[in-house]
């Protein structure tokens, strides 16, 4: 397989090149929005394709805001959290207050964004990693809504993809 996605050991650290050949498995993912070549470590390597690349766009969210790995802590896993009460991971920026991050790719019904909206309240702020524009600005709506003020929402590019930069919405 050619270069693709790497998902490393703590379910959060992407590169674009294995450091380290043969530490994880290549395989290919098959989604809405593509297929991917990857490379997933053995701890994340039989979840379902939407659920790598799920953590593969939170990865992404992690380095764009320039959060450590061992600053950040990833709860999403295979048990998906349909309550939506969770984040996906939450991280201590250099303030020290816990911060909750969520990736949406454009699936969550009306309801559970706003649960989660909702719920990221007793977090000291949340970051949301989005791959459109127009699911950024849906968030933005969704919020005001509620009456909550507007989330901070990153548009991320997919794996694989790029966009010259984040864009911060």
């Amino acid at each position: 397989m050619s270069e693709g996605v790497v998902l490393d050991t703590d379910w959060a650290v992407f590169a674009h090149r294995l450091s380290t050949p043969g530490e994880g498995r290549p395989l290919e993912l098959f989604t809405a929005y593509g297929r991917y070549e990857v490379v997933a470590h053995p701890l994340v390597a039989d979840y379902n394709d939407a659920m790598l690349l799920h953590l593969a766009v939170l990865t992404e969210l992690r380095l764009t805001l320039g959060v450590a790995a061992w600053c950040w802590t990833v709860l999403q896993d295979e048990a998906v959290d349909y309550a939506g009460g969770k984040p996906d991971a939450v991280y201590v920026p250099a303030a020290n207050a816990l911060c909750a991050a969520e990736v949406d790719l454009g699936f969550y019904s009306l309801e559970r964004v706003r649960k989660k909206l909702k719920a990221f309240t007793r977090y000291q702020s949340s970051v949301w990693g989005v791959i459109s524009s127009r699911r950024a600005a849906y968030l933005h709506r969704v919020a005001s809504e509620l009456g909550l003020p507007p989330p901070q929402v990153m548009v991320l590019p997919l794996p694989g993809k790029s966009l010259l930069t984040a864009q911060a919405v």
